[in-house]
């Protein structure tokens, strides 16, 4: 089916069958070769090169590593029932498509935990998230990353279970055996979920270990059980999911395999039996999911106690759901492709689509392929469930509003909708910013009365059009930008009579674009807007606030861009012409009365920097400027100046860090640099009473005093983080150097005297590794200082899961390492978890006889960890550190021989 980008104009223009979804996963989980299904559906690529292709993973880099690294868009047509019709989705006619068609305007997102980041610019400009889940690996450190951005930004969820062939070719489950994996991972993302809507774990890494835990609690349960008691029940339809959000028989989950490309939902499962079966689809389908059996003499169903083959039946979903796939798949252990193939050619009407002579080729796989691929076409399955499922524009506005709007004001503010006799109700949501000097000054520059009646009333239709997202050509202009796009400028299409690519470019080629959705009334290219920083305040219309004019609007079609007149609400696009009034994210406004949209929260913070330094001194103003596009294209990278002048560059991880390093030497700065050894963030506290060890003694807290030259003023600080500040007279301003000095030394002093500790990051580290691989495994935990918290066993299958804390200190290199010593056969997955104060005292010296036969003479040296953490840091920074510079004083012997 191939659509022009004329008819995705005119879907545009109708919000109700608009879907805006993301798509989120752990990495490896299959995202992008699902992304391929469904852009092939539209006839952009090739049958035979999708999952090759990777169409949507446009960096070089992306293609080499095989992972996605940035967020990308493409707007796609569905016509619900086009991929199943016998003679193709080729035959929808153009009246069709604008009547019936849906436009999916889907985002492909990271999987990396390093690119976070990217996950969160594409949920705020969402509705619907699509979670995919390896049906072998199952739930995963990253799917509990995603599962909470998403539940954080109020996008509605569905479920698409990936990987279903490994279970059959590399796992050898038999059907009952697959289908309790399956429910077991329904089970643990509904836990997650529910856990988050309790707010039950404050922490990310909290919350994995303890799902992971309660798993292990019910799998031992389920074994202990007897099978359930036998005691004659009635068959209904169960209604204990009736609180879960993803629910099979609800038609939210999907099971399939995007490397075959097919997939499936119970109720089309449901369809083909019904009939036979003499059940409504509806009823049927949400028997086909439960501990629910058909009895084929009694012609009705029943509840399936016990296990299949002790005295139980098989449950439905195993009957008619997974045990057909499972013949299927058996002729690649050699059964007759056309005799296991040919049945459900001819039952269900494929041959149109599946040529005799395939099923009588030399290779059963591909047979398998194209039969599966026209019975359950995977890009029917998962748009339909988008459809069908997901929220449009319009019906999502007003659930995701409150969270869309700044502060802690939400309440008050949807109050404010509901009525406006008050004149004052909506400054009071406005939070007051700055200290009184700058407040008193704001007083200055505030709206008189008139003007300020009429920038309430501005703003209350401006919510009143966000609250249902109007597409109005009168409709209050307003548009969130998540972030800023570098692309080439040759990739942009030239408007005829235009200088250059999309009326801006750039001296080195590359041109940003703003990616953002439009929530409110319509983009028009060469409209001038209103560039609101999150601390903008309608009050002071002159503070926070630049003007930009739309050069250009932009359709995302992956790697391609189609140039727009017009974007309505609902929609999300790029931007060209806002380059230099927007830095990572901004909110555009069609008036200054307007209150700009939430700041995005991500999951992780840029914890690695690295010092640069251009390897020719005259490359230093070319190496700035690349920085500063750097920091603008990237929306998580943090760029700044360190005391000694250097620059320093922050990434969220080694793969990160290695992306931007590589952009910054090869698009924006172009010019030869060299990269310091990644530093690491520590940080300093105190020891107080409650952190301490059993056995351990602490310091009573003792308040030290510093004086300023001149003895007019005292300060005084506690280890406990009291202090106070006495001036003998008025002879100093605010921000006198020798007041600050005296506050400094005092502060120094007292955490010198409140036994003084080192604070460092922890990763919460996932490590997939096969029997013969653990040894390997926690040697190369052992070396890095991981502490092992929990090992378990998948069920149903050979490989282990250890969970340990490792150090972000000690965390460079680890995939290259974990890959050479277990030869491939391991692979671990880092999230960010905490901050640990380190138990040692980094300034401890023996000095009793006592402490000298327990620690030894040397443990103020090498042996102390925080010590030698310390020593590094200062290395760095060219201080000097206590050493010993000569180990022995006697003559060394040389190994060299001069005769």
């Amino acid at each position: 089916m191939n659509v022009t980008v004329e008819e995705l104009a005119v879907l545009q223009q109708q919000q109700a069958r608009i879907r805006n979804m993301c798509i989120m996963a752990h990495v490896d989980h299959g995202k992008t070769t699902l992304s391929d299904h469904l852009i092939a559906a539209n006839g952009l690529i090739h049958p035979k090169m999708v999952g090759e292709l990777r169409y949507l993973d446009s960096r070089d880099d992306e293609q080499a590593r095989g992972i996605t690294m940035k967020s990308s868009s493409i707007s796609l047509l569905y016509v619900p029932g086009a991929a199943q019709r016998p003679e193709g989705p080729r035959s929808v006619s153009h009246e069709e498509k604008l009547s019936a068609g849906y436009l999916v305007n889907l985002i492909d997102s990271p999987g990396h935990v390093d690119f976070c980041s990217e996950v969160s610019t594409a949920a705020r400009l969402s509705d619907g998230a699509l979670v995919v889940v390896d049906a072998v690996e199952g739930v995963c450190i990253q799917t509990h990353a995603v599962l909470r951005q998403a539940w954080e930004e109020k996008v509605k969820p569905c479920l698409f279970i990936n990987k279903m062939d490994r279970l059959i070719l590399e796992l050898r489950l038999p059907p009952e055996e697959a289908a309790a994996r399956i429910t077991a991972i329904v089970a643990h993302v509904n836990m997650i979920w529910s856990a988050f809507d309790s707010e039950h774990f404050m922490r990310e890494a909290d919350a994995v270990l303890a799902a992971e835990q309660q798993q292990q609690q019910q799998l031992q349960q389920a074994r202990d059980g007897d099978g359930g008691d036998g005691a004659e029940e009635a068959p209904q339809v169960p209604d204990q999911d009736s609180e879960d959000v993803f629910q099979p028989s609800k038609g939210n989950v999907a099971f399939g395999s995007a490397g075959d490309g097919w997939a499936f939902r119970l109720g089309q499962f449901a369809a083909m039996y019904s009939a036979k079966l003499g059940a409504k689809p509806a009823a049927l389908a949400a028997a086909l999911w439960g501990d629910w059996a058909y009895a084929p003499k009694e012609r009705r169903v029943v509840r399936a106690r016990g296990r299949a083959g002790q005295g139980g039946r098989r449950t439905m979903f195993v009957t008619f759901a997974l045990e057909p796939l499972w013949r299927a798949y058996s002729v690649c252990d050699g059964q007759d492709a056309k005799t296991v193939l040919g049945p459900i050619v001819t039952s269900r009407g494929l041959s149109p689509q599946v040529p005799a002579k395939l099923l009588e080729g030399g290779d059963p796989r591909a047979a398998l392929k194209a039969v599966l691929r026209a019975w359950l076409p995977l890009s029917e399955a998962v748009l339909g469930m988008t459809v069908e499922h997901l929220p449009s524009p319009a019906a999502a506005a007003p659930l995701r509003l409150p969270h869309l709007m700044d502060g802690g004001s939400n309440t008050a503010l949807l109050g404010v909708a509901g009525s406006s006799s008050s004149s004052s109700t909506v400054y009071d949501l406005i939070a007051d910013a700055g200290n009184a000097a700058e407040q008193q000054q704001q007083q200055q520059q505030q709206l008189d009365e008139g003007t300020l009646a009429e920038v309430q009333q501005q703003l209350e239709r401006t919510y009143s059009a966000l609250c249902a997202s109007s597409s109005d050509p009168d409709a209050p202009l307003v548009v969130f930008v998540s972030k800023m796009v570098s692309v080439p400028a040759n990739l942009l299409p030239r408007a005829p009579g235009d200088a250059a690519a999309g009326g801006c470019g750039h001296a080195q080629g590359e041109v940003f674009l703003a990616f953002g959705r439009v929530f409110s009334g319509v983009a028009r290219a060469g409209a001038r807007v209103h560039v609101l920083s999150s601390a903008y305040d309608p009050r002071l219309p002159g503070q926070q606030r630049q003007s930009a004019v739309l050069r250009g609007l932009y359709l995302m079609m992956g790697r391609a861009l189609e140039r727009l007149p017009a974007v309505p609400a609902g929609n999300v696009c790029a931007i060209a012409g806002l380059e230099t009034a927007i830095l990572k994210s901004a909110t555009l406004a069609g008036s200054p009365a307007a209150l700009p949209l939430a700041p995005m929260t991500f999951q992780a913070a840029p914890i690695v920097r690295v010092a640069l330094e251009p390897s020719a001194p005259g490359d230093m103003a070319a190496l700035a400027a690349g920085l500063k596009l750097l920091n603008r294209a990237d929306p998580f990278v943090e760029v700044g100046l360190s005391e000694k002048g250097e620059h320093l560059l922050g990434a969220a991880g080694e793969v990160h860090l290695e992306t931007v390093v590589k952009d910054l030497r090869e698009r924006f700065a172009r010019v030869d640099f060299q990269v310091s050894p990644p530093l690491v963030a520590f940080k300093e506290s105190v020891l107080s009473g409650g952190d301490a060890v059993e056995g351990q003694v602490v310091k009573p807290a003792r308040v030290v005093e510093a004086a300023t030259p001149s003895g007019c003023c005292v300060a005084a600080a506690a280890a406990g983080g009291a202090s106070g500040l006495d001036l003998a007279e008025s002879v100093y301003g605010p921000f006198s150097g020798q007041v600050m000095g005296a506050v400094a030394a005092a502060c120094r002093r007292a955490v010198l005297e409140g036994e003084p500790r080192l604070v460092e990051a922890l990763y919460l580290c996932q490590v997939q590794a096969s029997a013969e691989a653990l040894s390997g495994v926690y040697a190369v935990l052992g070396r890095r200082r991981a502490r092992i918290l929990a090992e378990e066993m998948r069920e149903g299958s050979g490989a282990f899961v250890v969970h340990a804390y490792l150090p972000v200190e000690a965390s460079f290199g680890l995939a290259d390492e974990m890959r050479r010593r277990s030869s491939g056969a391991a692979s671990a997955s880092l999230l960010l978890s905490h901050w640990e104060r380190l138990q040692v005292d980094p300034f401890f010296v023996p000095s009793t006889e006592e402490e000298l036969e327990e620690y030894g003479s040397e443990a103020g040296g090498p042996a102390n960890l925080a010590r030698r953490l310390i020593d590094a840091v200062r290395r760095r920074k060219g201080l000097p550190v206590e050493e010993k510079v000569v180990a022995k004083a006697t003559k060394q012997r040389t190994l060299k021989r001069n005769v």
